[in-house]
């Protein structure tokens, strides 16, 4: 499992995600997790600064979670019953 230092790791299964959140935890890393959709205009506005801050920030592990594909995950860390009301 890479965690590259200066890029935005994208997280396509559950699994992923929780190696990721587990590899930072025992790095002592701070984590930066950008909660996106495909079809969400300021999530796509936003993805070039996210990138940005990766490559400046190289010393905490920034993921990025499509929320339509992971819902769990999106359940979980955001937990507003609004956004996962199609549960």
């Amino acid at each position: 499992m890479a965690s590259e230092e200066g890029v935005v790791i994208a997280c396509h299964t559950k699994a992923d995600f929780d190696a990721h959140m587990a590899k930072a935890k025992e790095a002592g890393k701070l984590v930066i997790i950008d909660f996106t959709a495909s079809w969400c205009g300021p999530c796509r506005f936003i993805a070039p600064l996210f990138v940005e801050h990766a490559k400046k920030f190289t010393q905490a592990v920034f993921l990025k979670v499509d929320v339509d594909e992971l819902k769990v995950v999106r359940a979980w860390w955001c937990p507003n019953p609004i956004a996962n009301a199609d549960e």
